[in-house]
């Protein structure tokens, strides 16, 4: 009951701008997109971290709060 995505890319811009482009990337990823798109998933957690000229961004979805 539980998914995860994982995006990594090395865009440039400001925060806002690089955000966007990594959301579009997971959306526009059917393999990614089928479960994070998912109605199933009613509750979401974004982390987002800069190493070394990459952006990382992991998405995490689950059915219950666990939080």
């Amino acid at each position: 009951c539980a998914g995860e995505a994982i995006a990594k890319a090395g865009y440039t811009g400001t925060v806002d701008e690089v955000a966007k482009s990594l959301a579009t990337l997971v959306k526009n990823s059917s393999e990614h997109w089928c479960y994070v798109g998912a109605s199933e998933y009613r509750y979401i957690g974004v982390g987002i971290t800069y190493e070394s000229g990459m952006w990382y961004c992991d998405i995490a979805l689950t059915m219950e709060n666990h939080g």
